[in-house]
């Protein structure tokens, strides 16, 4: 696989920027199965070999990443998986940029090309069960990453903000995510209820940054839908409702979000047994504000965003074959 980025904006004031990156990365992999017991085991290995030409500056690494699967049938129609895993989160070439632009008289963001390469071991337990129209899945992890990567803001001279990309040191990350779907049966119409959705809870803890801030973070996301099937829709010929929200809280190590949400509603309804008719609404209730406090060492920052994306869309969709 290779990859190449160049850049040449030059000439444009406060945004001139002469950057080229080549990388090519060639590997190799193999995996095994086979049963130990009433248990299911996949072993296996990949090697990679990645070679960089970046801002005059050429080198490369050789990395190994083991991984172990564990699969065993838990009753009727639940799985129990344990698992371990060895493996390389990507750096984007532009993140090695070195070059400041300036976005504004009071913002400006650059590269790294002093980056790290960022290496991930994950334990992970999860647990699926399936019967008819209803599931559940549930998964904890524990992953250790050395040099993690968290964009931070340093103030420059002239109260210019300065955004950056650098290593976190080694980052723990526990945390755990949820998925469910059941029929709802206590519901109006003929047709049929369902609800479905996911969950997700995440928490890190990092070495001191050279810019400052906290070392802990928290995550978390919440996604329910509701749909209602009108009869006759299990041969394609009702209509389908759905109505979803999804509330989240991100924060960084130098900034606090508040909670964000949205909402979506759609409709289909078939044509005939290839075309189908979809309308979607989008955040119609109330224009959406997210808060964020950002504190450094040397200054705080405070914002409102207003997001105006209330959408409607009308598509029609077609299906090929039976």
């Amino acid at each position: 696989m290779a990859r190449g980025l160049d850049t040449d904006v030059a000439g444009q004031t406060g945004y001139d920027s002469r950057f080229a990156g080549r990388e090519t990365t060639s590997s190799a992999y193999v995996t095994l199965q086979w049963p130990l017991g009433t248990w299911t085991a996949m072993p296996g290995l990949r090697i990679e070999d990645r070679r960089r030409q970046i801002v005059g500056r050429n080198g490369g690494e050789t990395e190994w990443f083991p991984s172990l699967h564990l699969s065993h049938p838990y009753g009727e129609a639940g799985k129990v998986r344990l698992s371990y895993s060895r493996r390389l989160d990507p750096i984007s070439l532009g993140q090695y940029d070195p070059q400041v632009l300036y976005g504004s008289v009071s913002w400006a963001q650059s590269g790294n090309p002093d980056l790290k390469l960022v290496l991930v071991n994950s334990l992970e337990a999860s647990y699926d069960w399936e019967k008819k129209d209803a599931s559940f899945g549930a998964a904890v992890f524990l992953r250790e990453a050395d040099n993690a990567i968290e964009n931070v803001t340093t103030l420059l001279t002239g109260d210019v903000v300065l955004s950056r990309p650098v290593n976190r040191g080694r980052t723990r990350y526990g945390g755990f995510d949820v998925n469910w779907r059941f029929p709802l049966k206590a519901l109006p119409g003929k047709g049929r209820w369902s609800q479905s959705g996911s969950a997700s809870f995440n928490r890190s803890r990092s070495e001191a940054l050279e810019a400052g801030g906290r070392r802990d973070t928290t995550n978390w996301m919440l996604k329910p839908m509701l749909q209602y099937d009108a009869p006759k829709r299990a041969k394609l010929s009702g209509d389908q409702y759905q109505l979803s929200a999804t509330l989240m809280k991100m924060d960084g190590l130098q900034s606090d979000t508040g909670m964000t949400w949205t909402t979506e509603a759609s409709w289909s309804h078939p044509l005939n047994k290839s075309l189908t008719l979809v309308m979607t609404a989008s955040n119609l209730l109330r224009n959406r504000v997210t808060r964020t406090e950002a504190i450094t060492a040397r200054y705080r920052g405070y914002g409102d965003a207003t997001h105006y994306d209330q959408a409607f869309r009308l598509a029609l969709n077609y299906k090929f074959g039976n």
